[in-house]
């Protein structure tokens, strides 16, 4: 029986949100992540006692161990690499959707492939973080896909880039490269984090410029002059969804005034920017906005 947990990180709205800072809630329930079926759970109560528990590292292990009746170390990162839910969420990935991030640090020591996994939504932890409105969370997964002078981070970069021929030739322009390509990742709605991050339930008063702001900390240069700093808002008008949304679409639907004119002003010095997909206006007409 695979390992269960109703902390999948899932769309709000479709299922209730998780508790902030709880492994696994008290009544594990079956449910859809979009575009998957999961099978009824067989486990209806894992821990009726989690509260009592230290930390979700003890949760997720008591979890494992009632579920498949065998103890298991989880800071092996053997371990921490194996374990995931139905939909192939991981440990970091369920940390990341709660803004853990004692969790977050302690399973990027020990496992740090796990931030080259995806799950069945083609989520990255950084997609789960930001669509969890945890800008932190989603500064820490940054500084560690940074980190290329701690050796396992910068042989699990070339092991995702099929790229391990010559370790000693990667650089910090060449990690900007691949930080670049890997914040434009699309999940199976076609969203980056970026996307997520305006997508997010705003009731933890998350404003969407906290990305940018996040973003803006990565000014290293790849080979050709580009930086996250650089193209995160070109990003936002660019790159569209499936459902022909762009980032600054978004930001215009949702009515925030201070992202969108965040966007436009560092956009304003490139001849090519243009939003594409959806047009922005007519989001603001829809949402009878006069201001934006």
């Amino acid at each position: 029986m695979p390992f269960s947990s109703s902390l999948n990180p899932h769309r709000p709205g479709l299922a209730a949100q998780p508790k902030q800072d709880a492994a696994l809630s008290r009544n594990v329930s079956s449910y859809k992540e979009p575009g998957y079926e999961i099978e009824p759970l067989e486990v209806t109560e894992i821990l009726p006692n989690c509260c009592e528990f230290d930390n979700q590292i003890n949760l997720i292990s008591e979890a494992y161990n009632l579920v498949y009746g065998v103890s298991t170390n989880l800071l092996g990162s053997t371990n921490l690499n194996k374990i995931e839910t139905p939909v192939k969420n991981t440990v970091l990935h369920i940390a990341a959707w709660n803004g853990n991030n004692a969790i977050v640090n302690l399973v990027v020591e020990h496992a740090p492939k796990l931030l080259f996994t995806f799950n069945k939504n083609n989520d990255s932890a950084l997609h789960v973080a930001a669509r969890g409105g945890h800008i932190q969370t989603v500064k820490k997964l940054l500084a560690s896909y940074a980190n290329i002078e701690r050796h396992d981070i910068k042989m699990a970069w070339l092991e995702y880039t099929n790229n391990l021929d010559d370790p000693k030739e990667y650089d910090e322009k060449s990690n900007m490269e691949d930080l670049l390509e890997f914040v434009k990742m699309k999940n199976v709605q076609g969203n980056t984090m970026l996307h997520e991050a305006m997508l997010c339930n705003k009731s933890n008063n998350i404003s969407g410029d906290n990305i940018f702001e996040v973003c803006e900390l990565y000014e290293n240069e790849d080979c050709l002059g580009n930086s996250l700093a650089k193209c995160c808002y070109e990003y936002a008008l660019e790159i569209v969804n499936h459902a022909k949304k762009s980032v600054l679409y978004l930001a215009v639907e949702n009515g925030e005034e201070d992202v969108v004119q965040l966007i436009l002003e560092n956009c304003l010095n490139s001849n090519e920017a243009k939003p594409k997909g959806l047009s922005p206006v007519v989001a603001a007409i829809l949402k009878r906005n006069q201001g934006m």
